[in-house]
C-alpha cells in the first residue's frame, strides 16, 4: 500500500486516493482500499469505498461507518493523544484554529523516501511546529483551552476598541452640524453635549420672549384702543367655529363608518340569497331524477306499493305508539 493510499484511509477528504492521476484508471480500476491496524493489543479492520453510493467521505472501522472528523477523534482517543487546536501563524490574525489530527502526525512519522530531506511533505510550518511539540508532549500545555480563550477575548477587545474609535469619529462628524465651534474644542462627550443642550434651551427661552414682546407691541400699534373689544369677540366666534369644525368632522367620519359595515351586510345578504336561489334551482331540477337501480346488488328497482304507516326503509309496519 503506497502513501496516498494509507492517507485516503486515515480520513482524506478527497473523492478516491487516485483522484491525482492523470488518465483515472486505478480509481475505476479499484472500488474500495482497507487495512489492518493493531493499537495494543487491539486490532482493527479499516476500509474506504469510494465507488458504493453515500461511502466517499467515510471510514469503516469494522463494518460501523464514520466520518472523518469522527473517526479521527476516535483513533486519536485510542491512541491516548489529546484533542487539541493550534493557530496557523499568528493566533491573532483572527483565523479559526484547526484540530491537529493524526494525518498531520502521520507526515513526520511516516515519509516517502524522496522527501526524506525534509521534515515533513508539504507542511505548513504551523503543522510542523503542532506535530513537534505534541511528539515532544508540550503542545496541550503551549495550545491550552485558556490560551486560546485568551486570544478570542483579546481579539474581541481588539475589535470593540476599533468600533468604538469608529465611533467617536462619526458622532465627532455629525455633532459639527449641530454644535458651535466653541463646543466641540475637544472630542463629543457628555459634558459638551450637556453644555450645548443648555445654551439652546437658554437661547430658546430668549426667542420666545421676544416673540411675545414683538406680538404685544405689534397689537398695540395695529389695533386701535377702540376696537381692541372687538377683536376679541372675533376671537372667541373663531374659536367657538374651530369646535364645530370638529365635532362635524368626528361625525362624518362615524358616518363613513356606519356606510361601510351597511355595504358589508349588504353584500353578505346577496351572496346568501344567491346560494338559496341556486338550492332552490338545483331541487327543481334533481327532483325528476328517480333511483333506476338499486346500489347494493344494481338490480332494476320498480315502483312498489307502500302504505302510509310502513317504515320507508324495511317497510315494516310502525307500531302506533312510537319507539323513538
Amino acid at each position: 500500500m503506497n502513501a496516498r493510499a494509507l492517507d485516503y484511509l486515515l480520513g482524506d477528504p478527497g473523492a478516491d486516493p487516485f483522484e491525482g492521476d492523470e488518465d483515472g484508471s486505478l480509481a475505476i480500476k479499484y472500488d474500495a482500499a482497507s487495512a489492518q491496524m493493531r493499537i495494543g493489543d487491539e486490532t482493527f479492520w479499516i476500509s474506504r469505498r469510494w465507488r458504493e453510493p453515500g461511502g466517499k467521505g467515510k471510514i469503516y472501522v469494522d463494518q460501523e461507518p464514520m466520518l472523518a472528523r469522527e473517526f479521527q477523534h476516535w483513533l486519536l482517543g485510542k491512541l491516548g493523544i489529546p484533542l487539541l487546536n493550534f493557530p496557523k501563524g499568528n493566533p491573532m490574525s483572527g483565523q479559526t484554529w484547526p484540530e491537529l489530527s493524526f494525518r498531520m502526525l502521520l507526515r513526520h512519522i511516516y515519509r516517502r523516501q524522496g522527501f526524506w530531506t525534509d521534515l515533513a511533505d508539504r507542511q505548513p510550518e504551523g503543522e510542523q511546529l503542532a506535530c513537534v511539540l505534541q511528539f515532544l508532549g508540550l503542545a496541550e500545555h503551549v495550545f491550552s483551552p485558556d490560551y486560546g480563550k485568551l486570544v478570542e477575548h483579546e481579539l474581541k477587545v481588539e475589535k470593540l476598541t476599533a468600533q468604538r474609535e469608529n465611533y467617536a469619529t462619526t458622532l465627532n462628524q455629525l455633532s459639527r452640524e449641530l454644535l458651535s465651534e466653541s463646543d466641540i474644542k475637544l472630542d463629543v462627550s457628555v459634558v459638551t453635549i450637556a453644555a450645548a443642550k443648555e445654551r439652546l434651551e437658554t437661547r430658546r427661552q430668549q426667542l420666545l420672549k421676544e416673540r411675545d414682546e414683538l406680538l404685544s407691541n405689534t397689537a398695540d400699534v395695529v389695533v386701535p384702543t377702540g376696537e381692541r373689544g372687538r377683536v376679541a369677540e372675533l376671537g372667541v366666534l373663531r374659536a367657538t367655529a374651530a369646535v364645530k369644525i370638529e365635532e362635524i368632522s368626528r361625525r362624518q367620519i362615524g358616518a363613513k363608518e356606519r356606510l361601510d359595515e351597511i355595504k358589508r351586510y349588504r353584500a353578505d345578504l346577496a351572496e346568501e340569497i344567491e346560494r338559496m336561489d341556486r338550492a332552490a334551482d338545483a331541487g327543481v331540477i334533481l327532483a325528476d331524477l328517480r333511483i333506476t337501480h338499486c346500489p347494493a346488488c344494481d338490480q332494476t328497482v320498480g315502483a312498489m306499493a307502500r302504505h302510509s304507516h310502513d317504515c320507508f326503509l324495511c317497510h315494516q309496519h310502525l307500531p302506533d305508539d312510537p319507539m323513538i
